[in-house]
């Protein structure tokens, strides 16, 4: 498996944005497919916030994984944040994931930054296993979510 930046594989881009706004659109209704391109689209960074990575098996794009300066309007304060984790499901339960988080994590420490954030509805056991830990349990949209930190 190898991690790109997005930056240097933007052919990708139309893909990943269709997986994001696929899996999780519905919980944002005002926004719509072209806001999720031009999000990401705004994510073409090396080595800063943000910056956007995809993870890729055999050629093929298998996952990505994003660092942003804000991901939760309910905690403004809080900042850089993981974002958008996602691997198609072909490719789960083969390690993509936490690859994808570990190498967004390695990209805080070059920036220099000691902690980030991450809010899930879903997937807080699999962030628990691999270091993360649970800041506050919230609404936010009228779903449950876990806000997590990750102290470096």
């Amino acid at each position: 498996m190898k991690i790109k930046y997005l930056v240097d594989c933007q052919e990708h881009l139309p893909v990943i944005s269709s997986w994001l706004y696929d899996y999780w659109g519905d919980y944002y209704p005002d926004s719509g497919r072209e806001k999720w391109d031009r999000d990401l689209a705004d994510r073409l960074n090396k080595e800063q916030v943000p910056t956007t990575f995809v993870a890729f098996e055999g050629g093929d794009a298998a996952g990505t994984a994003s660092l942003i300066e804000d991901d939760l309007p309910i905690r403004p304060k809080l900042t850089p944040w993981l974002a958008d984790v996602f691997v198609p499901r072909d490719y789960r339960s083969q390690g993509i994931a936490t690859k994808l988080v570990e190498r967004v994590t390695a990209e805080v420490r070059l920036i220099g930054l000691d902690r980030f954030y991450l809010f899930t509805r879903e997937a807080k056991e699999f962030y628990l296993k691999i270091g993360w830990q649970i800041r506050e349990f919230t609404l936010y949209r009228d779903k449950e979510i876990h806000i997590m930190q990750y102290d470096l």
